[in-house]
């Protein structure tokens, strides 16, 4: 295959072969480097704080099997990039924003080479250049880059970049393996064959027959991906999209035209950026209108494609890739969202520049700088919104009062920061907007607990409970709720159906196995606390827990193995260091029982049970010296 390439009277070209990378890269970090300790938000919760299915890369079957009804669901690959960065750093922030910065700045490299190889103009590397680092730089990129959650979006876009980038370069091979990696990165790569396709038609071939006669071969191969990307998706991915979650096609389709609208005009005057627009429709006849606005730059996207095949691909590539996300399938929890437009941007930014080259002239490269500059200055003043949760809320309830889900994480955030009166607050201003959103009840009755007003915290989590029999980690809180007051068989049947909800989950078996010792059921809470153990080795509650139940029946030997690993996970546990030295005793080994009371009580000044032990052990060892 003869790829495009551009012509070689470029004077600033070789120069900028071996700078541009440099300054896209240095671009990057100036925009992002003040963003790499923003914490966990939102989705991040149960993608990767809650998700189990991180912790062990191997065996690799629950890693590219992640969990349901969470941003990784059918994403293996995805799934496997978070565990590797939980190998390395746990739920240390750095390592996760870091890699989302890199795969960013890699892909503003590709979508540059991209550029640079399809003109066949003069400018061809400075445009190139210029479209890979204001892609990069642009603040309408801050959500997919800054959330940590939206790395599917990133990564997704970088493989679909480098399956194109692959092709015009001929290796094919190369671009079946990346356009297979994005379909089990995200869904929205299901058009890259399609797109490859076109691009070769348009400034390969010189027609869709003569691509298809060419490289038959490489586009059913290609086709190919389809069929894995289905079998992910019929499989493994279990989300709130597709036609049977209670919103029509049409209503979806009616508030995606205005949504498109919104995109076009945020690439352009990336103000105001909102980073959660809720779950809400739009109809009436602004929607109508902007559907029929939408509805005209389609069919203007269709004429230019054939008239100008070359400037017809950009508008045709914009709708190609929003397809997916902003037609008419819908994505109820979320029908707006700025991370869409990731890719879509660069088809804007290249047309802008090539209009600007044509206007301005030489004077193109001061455009560019000036358009830089400005795009770094709002997206570091953007990112410095997503310093915690505290002020991001605050944002988004300001320019979006009627999305609940906005006022319920604010509340959340609230909650975090110990301002419970002001989290209860705000939490009812969601629930007055959507008093059946279980994930309200859920919040108000952790806030409620937090208070010790546990009998109020018991019914609202009853209230999510009833909403939405299947949250598992409401069933969780009630019990401990319920646990609070002795109510244990309550508080065993709740656990039992999170666990069967959930049965990947430790800490749930954990908790059950906690009840069961509770209640004096000794063997039903060592096969708990044992299965909560195989799930995850590195749960010190459990081991202690399970050293406690060991210790009940008399088997002290395997008890202080159990306290004795849930110290060496965890060796500032007075409890641990109390229960050890107790086995010890009993066992014989009197000065190491008596370094650990010792150790217990410094840990703990007024831990009585401790002092009252250390206290008898020092007498008994001094009466036995005199």
């Amino acid at each position: 295959m003869e790829a495009p390439r551009p012509l070689r009277t470029d004077a600033g070209g070789s120069r900028l072969a071996w700078a541009g990378p440099a300054l896209i890269a240095a671009a990057g970090w100036v925009c992002y480097s003040g963003s790499l300790h923003v914490p966990l938000l939102m989705d991040d919760d149960r993608s990767i704080a809650r998700n189990a299915s991180l912790r062990h890369l191997w065996p690799p079957g629950s890693v590219l099997a992640p969990p349901p009804f969470s941003g990784v669901s059918g994403r293996p690959v995805l799934n496997l990039s978070f565990a590797l960065n939980y190998a390395v750093g746990g739920l240390d922030v750095f390592s996760y924003h870091a890699v989302n910065l890199a795969l960013h700045v890699l892909a503003g490299l590709t979508l540059a080479g991209i550029v640079r190889r399809t003109l066949r103009v003069e400018s061809a590397a400075l445009l190139g250049f210029a479209a890979g680092l204001l892609w990069t730089v642009h603040p309408l990129q801050t959500q997919s880059v800054t959330y940590i959650s939206e790395r599917a979006e990133v990564l997704a876009g970088l493989f679909y970049l480098l399956a194109l980038y692959a092709f015009i370069r001929g290796r094919r091979a190369l671009s079946v393996v990346a356009c297979l990696l994005g379909m089990a990165t995200k869904e929205s790569t299901v058009t890259a064959p399609f797109l490859i396709f076109a691009y070769d038609a348009v400034f390969v071939a010189g027609g869709p027959a003569a691509a298809w006669r060419a490289r038959r071969g490489y586009y059913l191969a290609l086709a190919g991906t389809w069929l894995a990307l289905a079998a992910l998706m019929l499989g493994f991915a279990r989300r709130s999209v597709g036609f049977r979650q209670g919103v029509g096609p049409l209503d979806y389709a009616l508030t995606e035209g205005g949504a498109i609208l919104r995109y076009l005009r945020l690439a352009l005057w990336p103000r105001p950026l909102i980073f959660d627009y809720g779950p809400a429709l739009t109809a009436g006849t602004a929607a109508w209108a902007a559907g029929a606005v939408v509805l005209v730059l389609v069919a203007a996207a269709a004429w230019s494609l054939r008239r100008s095949p070359r400037a017809g691909f950009l508008a045709l590539a914009f709708f190609v890739l929003l397809a997916p996300s902003s037609s008419f399938v819908p994505v109820v929890l979320q029908p707006v969202a700025e991370n869409r437009m990731y890719l879509p941007l660069a088809a804007v930014i290249v047309g802008l520049l090539l209009a600007a080259r044509r206007l301005l002239g030489r004077g193109l490269p001061w455009f560019v700088a000036a358009a830089a500059l400005a795009a770094i200055a709002a997206t570091r003043a953007r990112n410095s919104d997503y310093r915690d949760p505290l002020s991001l809320w605050s944002d988004t309830v300001r320019k979006r009062p009627g999305n609940y889900r906005a006022w319920d994480s604010l509340g959340d955030a609230l909650a975090h920061a110990g301002r419970r009166a002001e989290a209860i607050d705000r939490f009812h201003q969601a629930l007055a907007l959507a008093p059946d959103a279980a994930r309200i009840h859920y919040n108000v009755a952790k806030a409620l607990n937090d208070e010790g007003r546990t009998g109020e915290a018991v019914a609202e989590y009853r209230a999510a409970v009833r909403l939405d029999p299947g949250y598992a980690e409401a069933r969780v809180n009630l019990a401990t709720a319920l646990a609070k007051e002795e109510r244990w068989p309550e508080a065993r049947e709740q656990l039992r159906a999170a666990a069967r909800l959930e049965p990947g989950d430790g800490r749930i078996r954990s908790e059950l196995g906690v009840i069961e010792l509770a209640e004096g059921q000794l063997a039903a809470a060592r096969e708990d606390l044992a299965a909560a153990l195989r799930l995850d080795p590195s749960d010190a509650e459990a081991h202690l827990q399970l050293g406690n139940a060991l210790g009940m029946g008399g088997e002290l030997p395997a008890a202080v193995a159990q306290w004795s690993e849930a110290l060496r996970l965890r060796p500032n546990d007075p409890v641990s260091h109390n229960n050890l030295a107790t086995a010890l005793l009993q066992l014989g080994q009197a000065p190491e029982a008596l370094a650990h009371y010792r150790e217990a009580v410094r840990l703990r000044p007024d831990y009585q049970q401790a002092r009252a032990n250390l206290a008898d052990l020092e007498a008994r060892l001094g009466a036995a010296g005199r």
